[in-house]
């Protein structure tokens, strides 16, 4: 069974016939709600919308070894609707460094995300697990299960796009034994002020490029909350 290694969730599949060089493109849209709370009640809310952009590249060093090391890199651009932000602009770059170990049945990988926008402060924006409110945030991921058949994910900050493909923290199931598509779905936090749901398709057109689509819903406050990307990957250097 052939296989890519970046997938929108950012891990490696862990399949032995795969390929040493990997890349992917991604981008999507979507809009969050920002809501200050005291003592439990809400005060003031307000929705933005935001556009995301990201490409990652993968290489293994070796067909027969576990490790891969990666980079992500991408930007994240919102804005406001109304309220007292409105018209702002509010644009930020990142690069996304990793590692991770891949075995059949369980794989794990780690890596360190660097904001190279402006830093917010606590107080303009309500946000609560935000990349943008820190310089440096680690990444990572835990598999458990075969990659080509039913396996468990959590992921956090590996998305690409990192927002509008799930959020900033993902736990999910993932399904890959089909011989044209293959399915993550589960639930979702982080940037977004609620939970949400998600699920990601990829169909698998050729043994060098997968297109594919990631939708993420939820809401908060009576506000709509979500985001839609897609993305293609392809495979460099594959494995005869």
């Amino acid at each position: 069974m052939s296989a890519i290694l970046i997938l929108p969730v950012g891990y490696y599949q862990g399949n032995e016939d795969s390929s040493k060089v990997h890349l992917g493109l991604a981008g999507g849209t979507g809009q969050y709600a920002t809501v200050l709370r005291s003592c439990g009640e809400v005060t003031s809310k307000e929705t933005m919308t935001y556009k995301d952009v990201a490409a990652g590249v993968e290489y293994r060093p070796d067909f027969n070894e576990p490790i891969v090391f990666g980079l992500r890199a991408g930007h994240l651009s919102t804005q406001t609707q109304y309220n007292v932000h409105s018209g702002s602009r509010l644009d930020n770059g990142y690069i996304n460094p990793y590692f991770s170990i891949e075995g059949k049945y369980v794989g794990f990988g780690a890596g360190w995300l660097r904001n190279i926008g402006p830093v917010l402060d606590e107080s303009l924006l309500d946000l609560n697990t935000d990349f943008r409110k820190s310089t440096d945030v680690p990444s990572g991921h835990l598999r458990l299960g075969k990659r080509s058949g039913t396996y468990f994910i959590v992921s956090f900050f590996e998305g690409m796009p990192i927002v509008s493909e799930y959020g900033y923290l993902m736990t999910g199931v993932g399904y890959g034994g089909s011989s044209k598509w293959d399915f993550v779905g589960g639930l979702s936090a982080g940037f977004y002020d609620g939970a949400g749901i998600f699920m990601s398709l990829n169909r698998k057109t050729s043994q060098h490029g997968w297109p594919g689509i990631a939708v993420r819903l939820g809401s908060s406050e009576g506000e709509f909350e979500g985001g839609m990307s897609f993305h293609w990957f392809f495979q460099l250097n594959r494995k005869n």
